[in-house]
């Protein structure tokens, strides 16, 4: 800062989103693999390789499912948030 002091930020850096992302979002967060993660924070890597690295990941190994609309706020915090909503039932099962 101004005074010569340390400020503490976070970024979400965004990309298009992959097959499984596109379900739901036009977009999705940048996930870095492993392997990329000392490139990622090294100054001197080429502006190319981290262009590279924002690329979507596959959806292999995710799965999607719905959660409650509480995750939409930054006030609600825990656990609790990413519990699966129940099924929703049938038009069937609604008459």
């Amino acid at each position: 800062d101004g005074a010569g002091g340390v400020i503490v930020g976070l970024a979400l850096l965004t990309t298009r989103p992959n097959r499984l992302a596109r379900q739901v979002h036009h977009r999705m967060p940048v996930i870095l693999r492993e392997e990329d993660e000392g490139d990622w924070l090294d100054p001197c890597t080429p502006l190319a390789a981290l262009t590279r690295m924002m690329e979507p990941v596959a959806g292999d190994g995710f799965t999607v499912r719905e959660v409650s609309q509480k995750v939409n706020a930054v006030r609600n915090e825990g656990p609790s948030l990413l519990e699966p909503l129940p099924p929703r039932p049938s038009q069937g099962e609604l008459f």
